[in-house]
């Protein structure tokens, strides 16, 4: 294997997340400080699983000491010295059978690695541990190694860095573990290559792996190609055996065929332990002598009989006398001591509870310490956790202690135990076993969990800041929440009646369904949550007595821990917030435990099941241009205008690989039969193939350019050996993967002429294009090399054409957009040449921007736009997807694929996501939409803007047609509708939110600069006065709501003369002074008005815009004077012409709002790039900025500066804080934020989490997150805010 260094390069990244949290170091070999830097805890704490350091010390602690004669044959057996020394002889195997000291002898080989000092030489070892379910998988091996490598050389984790940082999470646990360590690993190598440094990689146990261990043999059979110097040891299995057969350059060390060396090594160990008994128990020379000899006999030259009968020997209750007599019943072989230690036990008064013990041992997925133990057997009433200590050491030795955690004294034990003892532990059987486990771990659950088991503070409280209480209430069930649903599944016929409606199974979830999610997220691994719930929905389509509403719950609990999965393991206690509010109002876990919590106002109404959309992809940076499922379904790869391809595993929503190396955009992909490969054609005119396990490019063939001068190839793998490219120009390639060579190549038809819409079938069987401008379809056979049949002519308008083949390329899929027609969709039958289906396009403006056809052939996918419906062919019915927030988004469809089993549906628009659609759902959710219209309270309108009164209390919606209701948040019910007869009217509660001023422009009047200002009573909707203005911009009360200004512009003759002031009194109506702003010799841009607390002063910012300059203007005025009191002027500097600025479509325009400081003496305005300013209105001085507390979107009319304090998007800033901070400038996320200095409530820069005093509290989903221009999906004021984009969504969070 050839380490691509420059394809590996570190991409410089930086990333901050939450790292795993387990302790320790591990060694890397040598004499290397491994200490861990401030700025490096992060990324290495996410690889690092166990200290292999320290499980070595344990090892070697645990068998009494490594001992330097018991090793030291291999330093001088040919084989190693070829392995550590030569070259080619990259893979050495050590193989024998249990007991031989195969650990042992890694430890010393590890040691004198260790002890040469050769520079440029890398260490990693890491011990398989079969009892340990956290150390026997292949994810836990290569984890090991690869902090390894980078703690020994801390250069290496810049190559790595931002692999491991965009991992986060607990993604290296997850199903997406392996791909994802793959990738790191492979650029550790790629940059070990280049520093031409030497890799000693050492695995011991590999018969002890046991989470896909032939994954990993794979693995090692490829780094045997490289110039790693791969050690390995294992048992003689034939499965091992097999799966490093393929590996070319390995030696095989084979203990039983050197039965001296062993023997030696055996009787060296045998006479340091007959030493230590001389010692302990005083014996005299010849005494030791004779136990010598005795252990010599009988042991078979297997270290591990020697270590247990001496143990034995070695007891304190051991008398010296006793010693040799009972050295003397000690049979020979493993097995007979086994036999021995078991006939021991189950003599004894403590039978039945030894036996209750091992079982449970026997069948655990890991080793269970002594208050998890407790909670899965039957012991006696009372029996208390201190006593199972003596339980353990009554087992006859087979179990051993080490804190409070209970292991077996090796892996043979066990094995024993299960091949010749079952009988006897498991009397009822291993099936009854397990579910004696599966009850047992329910029973506990149910005792113990509860809704804030740790009574945490707040519903924001992070993961990463969560300190478990002492005593722990979860140290006992911690097992029991995460595999009882493993022990259910072996349980397999005895499970039957607790996956009944009302079993077992069906009470537990509906009794304690969150406080499970909540404590999985308190030990991070609500993955292995997922896992669970989606076992039980398999065992429940497998049961024939599993409930249909069990069933229900089951996949609604699968949809709700999936949607709210980022949030719960961010916060354990979003379970009960974020999850049940913004959970559809029919799913069933929103019904079992929704309470209305304080803080909840009003709660959507209109998301009645969850969306067909079962999960959305994010990361590309680029315009996503192909995607191709998996043979199997699982994965998906997408290519992008960002230059890369990805692979992600579409039930958990992770990327497994970002497959980089392209220059240009990738432009098609496609997956191998086998699944094993993914090919890609790129702008750049190179094909690629990459290895889908490890993310590695395996071939970069021959650099092709397309004969009409731009890439629109389409590539395939019609096998595991080959892969075929079909441009536009009808030219068919293939090439040989193993040698890159070029096999054929074929032109179909004349190179010159242009084929439009080309497509290949997913298997490479077919092409089609169109030709002839459009007008004639051309189906092409890949194999033969040829047009199939006849090409197929019909008449077609040139104006838009789609087109599709299905994935085996029998059927074929044709769409116009001629203007003068009615658009349809054909579907063609390309074997038989016969029209299948016509589908008519109904009510569709333009033609479809993609097709896709499922794999058998029954349905037909088309996105229009902003839509996406689907057609049943055999009867022509339309299907929308309808009804969900996703297509509120308004987002451009540009590609569909269906999954093999056309379950799944992928759409691709312009934003660079990827969303996956449930078919089957969709299409019950059409069938079932109307008996839900109508229905709510809040019939579904959609909504043109929306406002918060300031105490919250009040909400006011502008909906179709202008007319603004008045909700009352408190009590979810409409106050009133004001009937507004007129254009954009903008509306503002006052401070005390007892009345709402509206302004709008009269029908026919709005180019004549006429506006209504009227106001009114927003609880009653009673007109308290009416006055007409100008050509009003804005509408403004005072702090006392006494006064009401507003700004307008000033006309003559069609033209703008400048910018006016109107102050009007609040009660009356009646206007108290109407004055200009601003000298009519100058431009004028955005103009903000602010009237002070009690209305007596009015300050207004206008920005003066030449073409050479630009400054901002503040100034006050006398209300009733209309006099300038103080003018002060700044400098604005731009990156572009001011005139620019003025017609920009790219945000560069500001909206601008000011406001006075509750004394008048500052104003505190929102410029360009959303940044407040603080200015000191008696000395004129810009005093402060404040950077990231201030969204543009949604664009507010208004900032308030309260007694309490300045209003911002993240809560309200304390005054004194605020204007005490010596700091010049504060940013949002960067600089520290005083304790308490932020209060009510606000939304986090990233939109994802609303904040209640400055802290995360309620995380938002993706699809609540809407914040955009034309949008109003977002409202916020003091104390509450409101999402929603139609009035049957309106969600309300108001904090007292």
């Amino acid at each position: 294997m050839v380490w691509d260094s420059a394809a590996y390069a570190p991409r410089g990244a930086a990333f901050h997340g939450q790292g795993i949290q387990n302790s320790g170091r591990i060694n890397v070999g040598g004499n290397v400080n491994i200490g861990i830097r401030g700025d490096d805890t992060e990324t290495l704490l996410k690889v690092r699983l166990t200290d292999p350091r320290d499980d070595k010390k344990r090892i070697e602690q645990q068998k009494g000491g490594l001992l330097h004669g018991s090793y030291k044959w291999i330093l001088s057996h040919e084989d190693f010295q070829k392995w550590r020394d030569g070259g080619g002889n990259q893979l050495l195997w050590i193989r024998g059978d249990p007991g031989k000291g195969k650990t042992m002898l890694l430890c010393g080989i590890v040691d004198e690695l260790n002890k040469t000092g050769i520079k440029k030489r890398n260490i990693a070892y890491y011990f398989c541990q079969a009892a340990n379910d956290k150390l026997n998988r292949a994810t836990s091996v290569l984890r090991g190694l690869i902090f390894s490598l980078i703690s020994q050389q801390r250069e290496l984790l810049e190559a790595v860095r931002t692999d491991i940082n965009e991992a986060s999470g607990e993604l290296f646990q997850d199903l997406n573990g392996w791909e994802a360590l793959c990738r790191v690993f492979n650029r550790l190598m790629g940059e070990i290559e280049r520093r031409r440094q030497t890799t000693y990689l050492i695995v011991d146990a590999l018969d002890e792996c046991l989470g896909d261990r032939n994954r990993l043999l794979k693995w090692i059979v490829d780094l045997s190609l490289s110039s790693i110097k791969v050690l390995v040891s294992s048992r003689n299995w034939p499965s091992i055996e097999s799966g490093l057969s393929s590996a070319t350059h390995k030696m095989m060390l084979h203990l039983e065929l050197n039965a001296d060396s062993i023997s030696n090594a055996v009787d060296y160990y045998i006479d340091h332990k007959a030493t230590e008994l001389e010692r302990s128990k005083g014996l005299d020379a010849e005494s030791r002598e004779v136990v010598h000899q005795h252990l010599k006999c009988k042991s078979d030259n297997t270290f591990l009989w020697v270590a247990l009968v001496c143990q034995k020997l070695s007891h304190e209750e051991t008398n010296p006398w006793e010693v040799l007599n009972m050295l003397r019943e000690f049979p020979s072989g493993l097995d007979e001591l086994y036999e021995r230690m078991a006939s021991q036990f189950l003599a004894s008064r403590n039978a039945e509870i030894c036996c209750q013990v091992l079982a449970v041992q026997v069948l655990a997925c890991r080793p269970l310490n002594l208050a998890e133990l407790l909670s899965l057997t039957k012991l006696p009433e009372k029996f208390v956790e201190r006593w199972l200590r003596q339980v353990v050491q009554s087992c006859g030795s087979f179990l051993t202690l080490r804190d409070d955690t209970i292991y077996f004294v090796h892996q043979s034990a066990k094995d024993y135990l299960v091949e010749h003892m079952a009988d006897s532990i498991f009397r009822q059987g291993l099936l009854a076993g397990h579910h004696t486990i599966f009850i047992q771990s329910i029973q506990s659950l149910s005792q113990v969990l509860q809704e804030n088991i740790y009574q945490l503070p707040s519903l924001g409280s992070r993961i990463d800041s969560i300190k478990p209480p002492n005593p722990d209430p979860l140290n006992g069930i911690r097992y029991a929440c995460l595999y009882w649903a493993d022990h259910l599944v072996d349980a397999k016929a005895m499970r039957e009646q607790d996956l009944e409606d009302g079993g077992l199974v069906h009470r537990f979830l509906e009794n304690h369904l969150l406080h499970w999610l909540e404590t999985l997220s308190l030990l991070k691994s609500l993955g292995l949550g997922i896992e669970a719930l989606t076992k039980l929905s398999s065992l429940l389509r497998e049961s024939k007595k599993g409930g249909k509403e069990l069933d229900k719950l089951v996949y609604y609990a699968l949809r709700f821990s999936r949607h709210h999965k980022i949030g719960i393991e961010a916060a354990p206690l979003q379970v009960y917030g974020s999850g049940l509010v913004f959970s559809p109002t029919h799913n069933v876990v929103r019904k079992l435990f929704q309470k209305k919590p304080e803080w909840l106002s009003m709660s959507s109404a209109g998301e009645r099941n969850w969306s067909p959309c079962v999960q959305t992809l994010e990361g590309h940076k680029g315009v996503i241009w192909s995607v191709a499922f998996s043979p199997n379904g699982r994965h998906l790869v997408s290519g992008s205008g960002d230059s890369t391809s990805r692979i992600w595993d579409v039930v958990t929503g992770g990327c497994l690989s970002v497959l980089e190396g392209h220059r240009d955009g990738v432009y098609s992909v496609t997956f191998s039969p086998n699944g094993q490969c993914v090919a890609s054609s790129s702008l750049d005119g190179d094909i690629r193939i990459w290895d889908v396990t490890t993310g590695a490019c395996l071939r970069t063939l021959d650099s092709i350019i397309s004969d009409n001068g731009f890439r629109d190839d389409v590539v395939a793998l019609p096998d595991d050996k080959s892969v075929v490219l079909v441009n536009s120009s009808g030219r068919i390639r293939t090439w040989s993967i193993a040698t890159g060579k070029q096999l054929r190549t074929v032109q179909i038809g004349h190179s010159a002429e242009d084929r439009l819409a080309l497509c290949l079938s997913r298997g490479g069987r077919r092409a089609a294009w169109l030709s002839k401008g459009g007008r004639m379809v051309e189906v092409v056979d890949i194999t033969a090399g040829k047009y199939h049949e006849e090409p197929w002519h019909r008449k077609m308008s040139d104006t838009w054409v789609s087109l599709a083949l299905s994935s085996d390329g029998e059927c074929v899929a044709i769409a116009t957009a001629d203007l003068n027609t009615q658009r349809e969709i054909e579907v063609w039958n390309v074997t038989a040449n016969r029209r299948i289906r016509t589908l008519c396009c109904c009510g569709v403006k333009t033609g479809p921007t993609s097709l896709a056809l499922s794999p058998n052939h029954r349905y037909l996918a088309a996105a229009f736009l902003f839509d996406k419906p689907e057609w049943d062919i055999a009867t022509g019915q339309s299907i929308p997807f309808t009804g969900e927030l996703y297509f509120q988004r308004r987002k451009l469809m540009s590609l569909l694929e269906f999954s093999p089993d056309g379950e799944l549906l992928v759409s691709v628009g312009t934003d660079e996501q990827i969303c996956v659609w449930e078919t089957s759902a969709a299409r019950l959710q059409h069938r079932t939409l109307k008996i839900f219209d109508g229905a709510h309270t809040r019939k579904k309108h959609e909504i043109k803007r929306m406002t918060l009164s300031p105490d919250g209390k009040l909400l006011g919606f502008l909906g179709p047609n202008y007319d603004f209701q008045v909700w009352d948040t408190m009590n979810n019910r409409l106050l009133s509708t004001i009937v507004m007869k007129g254009n954009w009217p903008t509306v503002k509660f006052s401070p005390d939110s007892r009345h709402v001023a509206c302004t709008w422009h009269p029908i026919g009047l709005w180019h004549a600069g006429g506006s209504i200002v009227e106001l009114f009573d927003p609880v009653t909707g009673r007109r308290l006065w009416t006055s007409p203005g100008h050509d009003i911009d804005s509408t403004f009360f005072s702090a006392d709501g006494k006064r009401l200004a507003s700004a307008f512009l000033e006309r003559s003759h069609g033209y703008i003369d400048g910018n006016m002031i109107q102050v009007l009194d609040a009660a009356t109506g009646m206007c108290l002074s109407t004055f200009p702003v601003a000298s009519p010799d100058s431009m004028t841009g955005s103009l903000a008005v602010a009237l002070s607390a009690k209305g007596t002063n009015l300050a207004t910012l206008s920005r003066r815009i030449t073409y050479l300059s630009s400054e901002i203007c503040i100034q006050t005025w006398d209300v009733i004077t209309g006099s300038c009191t103080y003018s002060i002027a700044f400098p604005y500097n731009m990156p572009c012409k001011p005139i620019d600025l003025l017609f920009s479509s790219k945000g560069e325009y500001d909206h601008v709002v000011l406001t006075f400081s509750p004394d008048s003496r500052h104003i505190a305005y929102v410029g360009r790039h959303d940044i407040i300013w603080i200015v000191d209105v008696v000395t004129g001085a810009l005093q402060k900025s404040l950077k990231g507390f201030w969204d543009r979107w949604p664009a507010s009319t208004s900032i308030e500066w309260e007694p309490a304090g300045l209003v911002t998007h993240r809560g309200i800033y304390d005054t004194q804080a605020l204007l005490n901070d010596a700091r010049r400038s504060i940013e949002y996320g960067c600089d520290n934020i005083p304790m308490g200095a932020l209060s009510g409530i606000g939304i986090s820069l990233g939109k994802d989490w609303i904040l209640k005093n400055g802290e995360c509290y309620i995380w938002i989903p993706p699809e609540s997150r809407e914040f955009r221009e034309d949008f109003p999906y977002y409202g916020e004021s003091r104390n509450a805010i409101v999402f929603g984009g139609t009035t049957d969504q309106i969600t309300c969070i108001r904090f007292p």
